[in-house]
């Protein structure tokens, strides 16, 4: 079995550990949305999800970037959106691939696609509820007989 970090990159939690984690997390889940939407291939135009984010930092004007590694902070919606796709590429949640005819694609990894769903499940406060199975578990055991079960075996 591999160890967790030679899957992930080691770098991947950080970003929900930053300064910057609600913007992060934010914009994670505007990226979740906006690949998910195309074809669920959970993968898209690089331009559009720019633009995703630049709505989202436009009705966000005070969002500020608290940046230990730049000395130059994200100004414009548009700076702020870079910004955003580079540190989750660098820190392994977003991969980029070129698709000819001046066109990038954005794509989330697999696991990065499970971690978002249970991100997403815990803020929206779902809980699975197994009542069903379990009751259903419950009256076929109860209502087994030895009889019956031996022809099972």
């Amino acid at each position: 079995m591999a160890h967790l970090f030679e899957t992930i990159n080691s770098n991947f939690f950080s970003v929900l550990s930053s300064p910057n984690k609600k913007t992060y997390i934010d914009c994670i889940f505007i990226i979740y949305h906006s690949i998910d939407s195309i074809e669920d291939a959970f993968q898209g135009d690089r331009e559009f999800i720019v633009q995703k984010l630049i709505d989202y930092f436009d009705d966000e004007p005070d969002e500020e970037f608290i940046d230990v590694e730049e000395d130059e902070p994200a100004r414009t919606s548009r700076q702020k959106a870079t910004h955003v796709i580079n540190v989750l590429k660098k820190n392994g949640w977003l991969g980029e691939e070129e698709l000819g005819d001046y066109k990038t694609s954005l794509n989330l990894f697999d696991y990065s696609i499970q971690i978002i769903d249970i991100l997403e499940a815990i803020q929206n406060n779902h809980q699975s509820e197994y009542t069903g199975e379990i009751f259903t578990v419950y009256s076929l055991l109860s209502s087994f007989t030895i009889e019956e079960g031996i022809g099972v075996l």
